[in-house]
């Protein structure tokens, strides 16, 4: 190494010596990741000017401006483009699986195992049990694989899943898939390996591990996509004979199965084609499957191309009869008797419903699968081609389900101005109760009239619409809490309300007698949409000069050849990048103005359209403007609801009421307004105005589309969001939009011809590990969430009593330093120092709400909102929990532990009314004697009263 090193020293030392000589250059500039050079250039040659344009030590655009600063050359402020992160240096980045196909020496060289699948590649156990396999798919490596499709799309058999899923269970101990449940189809492309992980979980109590299976294309960066989860356990089921076939089984021809097939839309290639023969009894399939010569099955446990030709029948079945084009879906009772079968007996039979018994027997007559039951269901139209599709949806009100669990506890009604007002005066009323209220523990009732379109030709109340986005993000940072209803234009009465109340769905509209609850669902583009941007004239976009307005003008004058544009900003011309974007724009032909103006002033906007040309009419408006200013609810103020409102609710308002005659007028939203962002209510409240215009506009028939966006990778509000926030948004699910798809979305947003489209980038899987809380309310019809699991303070208070002081402050430290690595992103609990301030490590006001709410759900307390604040160091938070929870000190009974099974004895208190009055006295002598009250007040003489006393005292005289 130093030998090299020396050498290569001689050779710059050589060559830079020929170029002082030869060429004479006034300035040496380095470009790289340190100044090492530049120290050598200046130790070569005494009295060189040399400069590094990057240095470690400084942030980039410092080290570079400083370089440019030494160089004396002219030079002017460079305009503001969109940021392109550099690819990192080999050095610094990290990576935690293999760059290739491991083979079996190679893992084991590397302290992995050999997975001992011909799809797997490599097997990890981590500490806690879990053991992960992973491995890549390719066509290139298999190709037999792409002769498995639907509708001509190559799919990954559900066969296959299920023989990954039983080695996964024989690597852990328990062979038997308990149950297996496919989410997502994998989707297989020529071109496009897949990572493949099969994710065993540690053993429970009973034995059993939990099983996931995802992937993603190899070497990207992008979310993993869930395709299958499931339970594995080595409890084997009741035996399963091996049906005879019966005599008067009737043959049926399968000469011509796979064209039948095919022109149902399954498309299987000559590796799939194994049905041998078929007769039917009754109900009951017996097939005779068998693999060609040539197909190699050392390693699977059953053949995916073997078992796949097994549910044929099935498949023909209903083809023949017309019926639905059908997939596995869910299997249980899974169990491998016998591998490396080439032929084998199959014996499908009706389970009830849609699911099927399945036997695979050998030449022996002996058992090679059995499956207790295996439920299909029907292909969703477009369900393939949506998985290739833009991520485009709207909001759609559906009939609430049944099925919602009934909510039984205290609600209170946050009061709602009756009378038209303007809707910052709305949501300003609105704020300071919803604030208080959520201080206490009832559950919050509110109630607006017409604020949502629910249905077909409504005109929607514009003041109550910013409620919606105000309240949605209430509920997001206040789970479980509060219950939004929109009632037609009849005063709701009480008795319609109740049933409302207690459905446990958090948002519901009153239409006709019927709950309807919003759920987003897809859309396309209407094949027949005519083109926008036709007619000659000017476009006028408000924000114009921001990062996204630039994109969109720039989108208008490519995509769409729009030759005129008036683009607007506070700043005007001297907004950042505005000379440099009119450079651009004027190179692809366009006439552009850009003008400083406020379109909240209805003054300042009016002087803006009268100052556009006759003979260049206003054609298009889009209303690109806005600002954030995000605080969680319990700090937004007046001046949060005016800062936001005004460029956004007040310019669109005026632009609505000052311009006539437009082909388009398009109001850019966020789906922060659909989703109730947390931190972001005064945000979200100003969006769903937005989109109630739209709507309001298209009950009017005048054109309007007011574009709900997701978060942008680059360019709109996202490049104003910290780290921790973009991180956040992550785990919940929502994916940054590219520039291209997002331009894309927006032709795709006009061509669907709806009032208001969103276009968002959603992550399925991290979606599905939110739990039915805190999964936004609208995306619950895409994905189903888990089942809200609540953990009491007594569990806690349990886990805790009995041990030291030590003990519980370790408990708890561990509890809350992996919550906090959660919400910033660290590596783990280890990486927060148990007495460094949390806000030095990077928590502010938003994710110290993440990180209440985290902590509130996993011990069961109910925290105050100001809990990070107060308690600003991990060992302070945990010296509160640890109050919280009051575990008692070793040897000793807890008195909190002793009122919760006070509690408990009083829930199954008999509905004995003296006993009842009785009982509730002694309590309330108890909280007097405990000093939680002050002295009798006027209200305590009536405080043991029943109703009967409560009206004599009305009706009686006064003392």
């Amino acid at each position: 190494y130093w030998t090299s090193q020396i050498r290569s020293t001689v050779r710059f030392h050589d060559g830079l010596t020929h170029l002082h000589t030869e060429h004479s250059p006034a300035l040496y500039l380095e470009l790289g990741p340190r100044p090492t050079l530049t120290t050598l250039t200046q130790q070569s040659l005494d009295g060189v000017v040399a400069h590094a344009v990057l240095d470690h030590r400084k942030d980039d655009a410092t080290a570079f401006l400083t370089a440019l600063a030494h160089t004396g050359a002219p030079w002017k402020a460079p305009a503001v483009r969109p940021r392109v992160p550099l690819p990192t240096y080999p050095f610094q980045h990290r990576r935690y699986w293999l760059t290739g196909d491991a083979a079996p020496e190679t893992a084991t060289g590397l302290g992995l195992a050999a997975a001992g699948h011909p799809l797997l590649g490599a097997a990890v156990e981590l500490p806690d049990e879990t053991v992960v396999l992973t491995g890549r798919l390719s066509t290139g490596t298999h190709p037999w694989l792409l002769d498995h499709a639907v509708h001509g799309t190559p799919l990954l058999p559900a066969a296959a899943l299920l023989d990954l899923a039983l080695h996964a269970g024989r690597a852990v101990g328990c062979p038997v898939v308990d149950e297996l449940t496919l989410l997502e189809a994998v989707l297989l492309a020529p071109e496009t390996p897949l990572d493949l992980h099969l994710i065993a979980g540690p053993p429970n109590p009973a034995g059993t591990r939990r099983l996931t299976v995802r992937s993603r294309p190899s070497g990207s960066d992008t979310p993993w996509t869930e395709h299958a989860t499931g339970t594995l356990t080595s409890v084997e089921p009741a035996p399963v004979p091996v049906p005879d076939v019966p005599d008067d089984a009737s043959p049926v021809d399968v000469s011509g199965l796979y064209e039948t097939l095919a022109a149902h839309g399954y498309d299987y290639g000559p590796a799939f084609q194994n049905l041998a023969g078929l007769s039917e009894s009754g109900d009951a399939l017996h097939a005779t499957v068998r693999l060609g010569e040539d197909t190699p099955t050392t390693g699977f446990g059953v053949h995916p191309a073997l078992f796949d030709a097994a549910l044929h029948p099935l498949a023909l079945r209903e083809a023949s009869n017309g019926g639905r084009l059908l997939l596995p879906y869910s299997w249980s009772g899974v169990v491998l008797h016998a591998a490396d079968a080439t032929e084998a007996r199959a014996v499908v039979e009706p389970a009830g419903g849609d699911a099927h018994r399945i036997v695979l027997a050998g030449a022996d007559g002996r058992p090679v699968l059995t499956v207790g039951s295996l439920s299909v269901r029907a292909l969703p139209d477009g369900a393939l081609a949506g998985r290739r599709r833009d991520p485009l949806y709207e909001t759609a009100w559906v009939p609430a389900s049944a099925s919602a669990d009934p909510q039984e506890s205290p609600y209170v009604l946050l009061p709602v101005p009756d009378e038209p007002r303007e809707p910052l005066d709305v949501a300003s009323a609105a704020l300071p109760g919803l604030r208080d209220l959520l201080d206490g523990d009832a559950r919050i009732v509110v109630v607006t009239s017409g604020a949502v379109v629910a249905g077909p030709g409504e005109d929607p109340r514009l003041d109550h619409t910013v409620l919606w986005g105000l309240v949605r993000t209430a509920q997001s940072e206040h789970p479980g809490r509060i219950v939004l209803i929109d009632s037609d234009r009849t005063a709701a009465s009480a008795a319609a309300l109740a049933p409302a109340i207690a459905s446990g769905e958090p948002q519901l509209a009153l239409r006709d007698g019927r709950a309807l609850v919003p759920r987003l669902t897809p859309l396309t583009a209407a094949p027949d949409a005519p083109p926008p941007f036709t007619r000659p004239g000017t476009v006028l976009i408000t924000g114009g000069t921001g990062a996204l307005g630039g994109l969109i003008a720039e989108h208008l004058a490519v995509r769409y050849g729009v030759r005129r544009l008036l683009l607007t900003g506070r700043r005007g011309p001297d907004a950042p990048g505005a000379a440099d974007l009119k450079a651009r724009l004027e190179e692809h032909g366009a006439h552009v103005t850009i003008a400083a103006c406020d379109a909240a002033d209805p003054g300042d906007l009016a002087a803006l359209l009268a100052s556009v040309p006759a003979e260049h009419p206003l054609t298009a408006v889009i209303h690109a403007a806005g600002v954030l200013r995000d605080a969680p609810l319990h700090a937004q103020t007046d001046d949060h609801l005016a800062d936001v409102f005004r460029p956004k609710i007040d310019a669109a308002w005026n632009l609505h009421r000052q311009t006539r005659d437009l082909d388009a007028f398009i109001l850019f939203s966020s789906a922060a307004g659909h989703l109730g962002t947390p931190g972001q209510a005064n945000y979200a409240a100003a969006n769903t105005y937005l989109d109630a215009l739209a709507h309001h506009r298209h009950a009017k028939g005048l054109p309007a589309t007011s574009i709900a966006w997701g978060l942008w990778d680059q360019g709109g509000m996202g490049g104003a969001l910290s780290a921790a926030a973009l991180a956040r948004l992550a785990r919940s699910g929502i994916v940054p939009l590219p520039p291209e798809q997002g331009l894309a979305l927006f032709d795709a947003a006009l061509a669907a011809g709806r009032p208001v489209p969103v276009p968002i980038g959603l992550d399925t899987a991290a979606l599905r590990g939110s739990d039915a809380e805190t999964l936004p309310v609208v995306l619950r019809g895409l994905v189903r969430s888990r089942a809200v699991r609540r953990a009491p303070a007594a569990l806690w208070t349990d886990r805790l009593t009995g041990r030291t002081a030590d003990e519980q402050e370790g408990l708890l430290v561990g509890l809350i330093g992996g919550e906090i690595a959660e919400v910033l992103g660290l590596d783990g609990a280890a990486s927060v120092s148990p007495d460094r301030g949390l806000f030095d490590l990077g928590l502010d006001s938003l994710t110290a709400m993440d990180l209440h709410g985290r902590l509130s759900r996993a011990t069961g307390l109910k925290l105050p909102s100001t809990l990070v604040f107060d308690y600003p160091t991990l060992l302070q938070l945990a010296g509160r929990l640890r109050d919280g929870l009051d575990p008692g000190r070793p040897g000793e009974a807890s008195p909190l532990a002793a009122l919760a099974e006070l509690e408990a004895a009083f829930a199954d208190l008999p509905d004995d009314p003296e006993l009842r009055s009785a009982a509730a006295r002694r309590l309330r002598d108890l909280v007097d004697r405990l000093g939680e009250r002050p002295g009798p007040g006027p209200a305590d003489r009536f405080s043991g009263a029943d109703d009967e006393e409560l009206f004599a005292f009305l009706d009686g005289p006064a003392d």
